[in-house]
């Protein structure tokens, strides 16, 4: 563990320079996170020309899976203001879930969405939807997003058809149990999803509310049916998309779902839709958006692909490959399993910044001391894979793609992602992994 301590502090250090340079000295974000992904790489003895090559090959990385879908959803969310639409999805969840628990409604729709949905699509797709729920209901923008995000988080952290809880399938050997992951990770992740909302709307209640709607239009002459459509069926195609790789489909249906399911193609259709929304007499402005919509994604790429490169910096050190090496976990309880799970995800997704990578790392490091302890049954390894899951979500910061594309897309700064959403991220995976150990220590006692 000693060999960690310089790695570790090396991180810290260029974490806390970047907050500092872009909170208190002004800096502006994509320079200080290329400074400081530069600086991680030569402290950490990565070299120069290692350092570079690895910088551009995690920023195009990230560029090349979301790039279009950023581009795209930006334009989607700017005609869907401007044509009043999202006013009327908007008025649609309020009437559901009533103006006190609008967050609620928020979690459960991120929830849904990011069972078959990309995080990052997922929140591109919803994001618009925060300022005017926020507005109509007067609660605050941090409360309803961070809401939003954290639905979409714990599911794409805990329910497969995601690549997180399914590479650890395939590394426990849990491919023919998906449909007892998905239950689980439903039953766990629900309940997680209603509490975190609640919690954030107490924590961050006292912060200011929307005010400002001039660019806004009403939409009420909008059936609710044709405002949802460039929403939905986006997540519907990009759900049959994946429901047609899960199912080893072929053919033409199988081609044409794979085109239609991929998240750049379900977003042009989105975009189309949403066209059709347009009055007559906004016809002549669709150039004007288009153009609004382009400019605002060149930042948001731009951060989120730098974020993306600084985590692929920091999985070719050190401190990613270390970690998994320095812990002992022979001859451990089985709720003492499940938290070192927990902790080593944590630790590897607060170091790399991916979800992903965390659990596919997490779950082969830990497999064979799991079986040790006597996680042989299916169900263990599925409870154990939750609280991977779990611990795969604390924190996002910085190096993690989906913290620029929510602060981004929420309108905050870098002081204010790290106030709000790395907050969001640690409640979250200590709430679910709480939830995970009940859930556990429950079924022990059915169980037996």
């Amino acid at each position: 563990m000693s060999d960690l301590i310089i790695p570790l502090l090396t991180l810290i250090g260029v974490v806390v320079g970047v907050v500092l340079a872009t909170s208190r000295w002004k800096v502006n974000p994509f320079i200080a996170l290329l400074v400081g992904t530069i600086l991680m790489g030569l402290l950490s003895g990565l070299g120069s020309k290692n350092t570079l090559i690895l910088m551009q090959e995690g920023f195009g990385r990230i560029l090349g899976s979301i790039g279009l879908v950023v581009a795209l959803g930006c334009i989607l969310g700017v005609v869907l203001e401007r044509t009043g639409a999202i006013f009327r999805i908007a008025a649609l969840i309020i009437k559901i879930f009533g103006k006190r628990a609008p967050h609620a409604g928020m979690g459960l729709l991120g929830a849904i969405v990011g069972i078959p949905v990309f995080c990052d699509s997922g929140y591109v797709i919803l994001s618009r939807l925060n300022k005017p729920i926020a507005f109509k209901t007067g609660h605050s923008l941090p409360a309803i997003a961070m809401s939003l995000a954290a639905g979409l988080y714990i599911t794409h952290t805990l329910v497969p058809p995601t690549p997180g809880p399914l590479a650890v399938a395939g590394n426990f050997g849990l491919e023919s149990h998906l449909g007892w992951m998905i239950i689980l990770g439903v039953l766990v992740g629900i309940p997680a999803i209603i509490m975190v909302s609640f919690i954030l709307n107490l924590l961050f209640k006292s912060e200011p509310i929307i005010s400002d709607t001039d660019e806004w239009e009403e939409g009420k002459e909008l059936g609710i049916i044709s405002a949802l459509a460039p929403v939905l069926v986006p997540v519907v195609l990009i759900a049959l998309g994946n429901a047609g790789s899960y199912f080893l489909l072929d053919g033409l249906f199988y081609e044409v779902l794979i085109l239609f399911g991929n998240p750049v193609i379900a977003l042009m259709v989105g975009v189309f839709l949403s066209l059709n929304l347009v009055r007559r007499d906004q016809r002549s402005q669709i150039k004007g958006w288009i153009e609004k919509g382009i400019k605002q994604a060149a930042p948001i790429l731009l951060l989120t692909g730098i974020g993306g490169a600084f985590g692929y910096v920091i999985s070719h050190t050190s401190l990613v490959t270390g970690l998994g090496e320095s812990l002992s976990l022979q001859n451990l309880h089985p709720i003492l399993i499940l938290l070192s799970g927990f902790i080593l995800t944590m630790l590897l997704k607060s170091a790399q910044g991916s979800s992903t990578s965390a659990l596919v790392i997490g779950s082969a490091i830990i497999y064979p001391f799991a079986i040790q302890a006597g996680f042989e049954q299916p169900i263990d390894l599925i409870f154990l894979t939750l609280s991977l899951g779990a611990g795969s979500m604390v924190v996002s910061h910085a190096n993690d793609s989906f913290f620029w594309v929510v602060t981004q897309f929420s309108g905050f700064n870098v002081k204010q992602g790290y106030q709000y959403f790395t907050v969001t991220t640690a409640i979250s995976g200590l709430l679910v992994m709480v939830l995970v150990v009940l859930c556990f220590l429950v079924w022990g006692l059915v169980g037996a």
